[in-house]
């Protein structure tokens, strides 16, 4: 992708995103899980969820209740993903876990410069993004992070609705 211009929008920006991606091929979105996984067999993919805004209570505190639907949500994914014979790895899963059984005094949930850091590794060995359009998912900076990777290293982003 000669040329273009990463000059990366902070906040969440899907139309930019689209034309950043257009005439690559890379760009998927409105899939159902079926066609998604037909593409993404034989890799890792990164499945991008929303959680800070989820994992919240009316007050805009952490919810362990809250947090069990936002890790519900990414682990049903997951699984659709793995009967359809895809890795899909969920970094909500796994991180939500950790904050679950040290408390979010220990580790802080909505630590964003943190799990920015720590989901590194697994978006750089992924070979693609997969991201459920779910509610959030839109306004989601770690979805929107992980979306602009795959645009800047010239990799998949699956845009998928709702089985």
């Amino acid at each position: 992708m000669m040329g273009v211009d990463f000059r990366i929008p902070r906040a969440p920006d899907w139309p930019w995103l689209a034309a950043t991606f257009r005439d690559t091929g890379l760009f998927w979105p409105g899939q159902s899980i079926e066609d998604a996984a037909q593409r993404l067999r034989g890799g890792l993919a990164y499945l991008a969820t929303p959680y800070s805004q989820l994992a919240r209570d009316g007050a805009g505190s952490w919810n362990r209740n809250a947090s069990d639907g936002a890790v519900d949500l990414a682990a049903c994914w997951s699984a659709w993903f793995a009967m359809d014979g895809v890795m899909a790895a969920s970094p909500v899963v796994l991180s939500a876990s950790m904050v679950h059984a040290m408390g979010p005094e220990t580790v802080d949930p909505f630590d964003q410069v943190f799990w920015a850091r720590w989901c590194q590794p697994l978006l750089a060995v992924s070979s693609a993004v997969a991201v459920p359009m779910v509610e959030g998912w839109s306004e989601s900076r770690g979805v929107w992070r992980a979306c602009c990777y795959a645009a800047r290293h010239q990799r998949p982003v699956v845009l998928m609705v709702q089985p």
